[in-house]
């Protein structure tokens, strides 16, 4: 399975939830359901220094996350999932925004073998700074 990296476009306020949607898929890169599936967790870091946001959150039907039987995942934050570390990347429109990752991890077993996949998606979180 190819290497496969998305852009959310529309930025995130800090301590908000939020919507995301990642492909499962098999080395084939065919559609792997929720049923095939032996794990699925999501960690979220920040991208410039590498702060874990949140580690290994375990999303097979839980959590927020979902996956359909054609391979489409969705994940629902929590507040705590879109938090600012405290190292802005940039700014726009005058705002401050950090730079994360939500990184997507699965396994399933094929003819008795444990294999792998993951699915990364970029967002930006504006840095709020009054948001408790």
């Amino acid at each position: 399975m190819g290497y496969r990296t998305d852009r959310r476009s529309i930025p995130i306020a800090e301590r908000s939830s939020a919507r995301f949607s990642f492909l499962v898929q098999d080395d084939d890169e065919k559609a792997l359901a929720a049923s095939a599936l032996d794990s699925l967790t999501v960690t979220v870091y920040d991208r410039a220094t590498g702060t874990v946001i949140r580690l290994a959150l375990d999303i097979l039907n839980a959590n927020g996350g979902t996956v359909d039987g054609n391979g489409n995942g969705v994940w629902v934050t929590a507040q705590a999932d879109t938090k600012a570390v405290g190292v802005p990347s940039g700014k726009e429109d005058g705002q401050s925004f950090e730079d994360h990752v939500a990184l997507f991890q699965w396994t399933w077993t094929a003819s008795g073998q444990a294999r792998g996949g993951n699915h990364q998606v970029w967002h930006r979180v504006m840095d709020l700074t009054k948001v408790t």
